[in-house]
């Protein structure tokens, strides 16, 4: 009698409990979702500056992000709707066990069908999910152009918009194929899995009806227990299936963030660096025969501005990637001030540098905001930060547009800013870092020419604060450099004064014929 009404208060209450269910795995998905994405968000930021540069590790950082949202914080659902249905299953099992115990094996056992099924499932999504996550990783982007203004302004200028749109499309069909083609299959197995539990409720209610010993009464609530039992018993093989089907997609989550390597230590800037020392580094790529950098060697101190020269390809990136410590060398050794950067950790290594790319960051937060992302140190003064502002001649224009706290980019409904006051606002984040060694590729590509004397003249009045290595395809601002390293095919070719290499015969004068001449 006791399992009698257990078992009408599970089932009869099915309704209510099973929307309780669902409102408790919502409330606790809402918990964990900050929770996950805390947690990846976290490791992301610890990871050292050399694995950001990787393709593969963004790759697996993608996937691990696109796993919270659509399976990770859906487990707990899964999980919770798992225990109720074991549970009325359990209840269930102990009634029909006192009316006949081969009724209530057969609905136990009926579970079996689901589990195999989703087991294969699980094997077959573990296969196909880094194809569908790198397939939505290239449909997303290939979007993104479409979307963001600098880019969908220039392919529409070109004419190009539907290409790309095209492009996306593509993506996205072959993902769609891919899952299409996934849930085919998982569906046939699903289905297939359904027939054999057919098979245990056929057997079920065949040992309930045709016991010699049931009475009729009794066997009528045993054909109503065998009903609810399999719906249970399919409940639960069910969500529990779910569970195993989303592993795939919650290990490359789990194991992203198990991989990731532990914090190394909050980065110190160090201001004063009187000197840099490379010899004979040596660089390969994997998947290369041989060395992209042979045998470099360089010298800069405090006060000397350096540049590295050379056509694209030559080993400038390379160069200043090793440097940096982004790229193991094979060979060779950097010094700072005596002392092998190699045996720094990295934040304390890139804690001596200021580096402005060509493909600096345009961040769409608030003018401040933007400004204290180039340095860790918090509680920069206003007047520091006009300070750097004015040293990028970036602070006319920030005036103009309100000042600080002004919210820069169209995408939150901010200011429009140009190519060029972009990169006056990166420039701004390397005066505001204040390292010893300033790392500067192109630093006035995007800016006028008016624009571009006023900051060299201000790069040049404040040298003696520091070490400047400068990468330049223009002639006019290697004039004043103390020392230009000529790179090609991997190799420093030449090195001398900008009056000294314009007169001899050489890379140098072969790439600067057109503006020398």
């Amino acid at each position: 009698m006791l399992w009698l009404l257990l078992t009408a208060l599970v089932v009869g209450g099915g309704r209510a409990i099973t929307d309780a269910s669902l409102s408790v795995g919502q409330i606790v998905s809402h918990l964990l979702r900050p929770h996950y994405y805390s947690e990846l968000n976290t490791k992301l930021a610890g990871l050292p500056a050399s694995d950001h540069a990787r393709s593969d590790v963004t790759t697996q950082a993608r996937a691990a992000r696109e796993a919270i949202g659509e399976h990770v914080i859906h487990q707990s659902d899964a999980a919770i709707n798992s225990l109720k249905a074991l549970l009325a299953m359990g209840l269930l099992f102990a009634s029909l066990w006192t009316l006949n115990p081969w009724t209530a094996v057969c609905v136990v056992l009926a579970i079996l069908p689901t589990l195999v099924a989703f087991s294969l499932v699980s094997r077959m999504e573990a296969n196909v999910w880094p194809r569908l996550a790198e397939e939505k990783k290239h449909a997303e982007y290939l979007q993104d152009q479409l979307v963001y203004q600098r880019t969908a302004t220039e392919l529409g200028t070109f004419g190009t918009a539907g290409r790309v749109a095209k492009m996306a499309g593509g993506r996205l069909h072959r993902h769609a194929h891919l899952f299409r083609s996934m849930m085919t299959r998982s569906t046939a197995l699903i289905c297939t899995a359904g027939l054999a539990a057919s098979a245990f409720l056929a057997a079920a209610l065949f040992a309930v009806t045709m016991s010699g010993s049931a009475q009729q009464g009794a066997a009528a609530a045993g054909v109503v227990g065998v009903i609810s039992g399999m719906a249970a018993t399919a409940d639960a093989g069910f969500t529990i299936g779910m569970l195993m089907a989303a592993a795939p997609a919650v290990n490359s989550y789990r194991g992203f963030v198990d991989r990731a390597r532990a914090r190394w230590g909050d980065q110190t800037i160090t201001r004063d660096v009187y000197e840099i020392s490379v010899r004979g580094l040596t660089v390969s790529y994997p998947g290369t025969q041989a060395p992209v950098m042979r045998e470099a060697s360089l010298d800069a101190r405090r006060g000397e501005v350096i540049a590295l020269v050379g056509a694209n390809g030559a080993g400038k990136t390379t160069l200043v990637n090793a440097i940096l410590g982004l790229l193991e060398p094979d060979d060779g050794v950097v010094r700072i001030d005596g002392h092998l950067a190699s045996e720094m950790n990295l934040p304390a290594r890139l804690g001596h540098f200021g580096l402005l790319t060509q493909e600096f960051g345009r961040y769409e937060l608030t003018v401040r905001e933007s400004l204290l992302l180039g340095t860790p140190v918090l509680g920069h003064s206003d007047q520091e930060l006009w300070a750097a502002l004015r040293a990028a001649r970036a602070d006319g224009f920030v005036g103009d547009i309100g000042g600080l706290d002004a919210q820069l980019g169209q995408q939150f409904d901010g200011v429009g800013v140009s190519g060029g006051q972009w990169q006056r606002l990166a420039l701004a984040r390397i005066h505001l870092r204040g390292a010893g060694i300033w790392l500067l590729d192109e630093p006035t590509s995007a800016i006028d020419a008016e624009a571009e004397a006023q900051i060299f003249t201000e790069l040049e009045g404040s040298r003696a604060d520091r070490i400047t290595i400068l990468v330049s395809h223009r002639a006019w601002t290697l004039r004043g450099v103390d020392r230009i390293y000529v790179l090609d095919e991997g190799h420093i070719v030449q090195q001398g004064t900008f009056d000294e290499l314009v007169t001899e015969e050489g890379r140098f004068a072969e790439l600067f014929a057109s503006q020398t001449g």
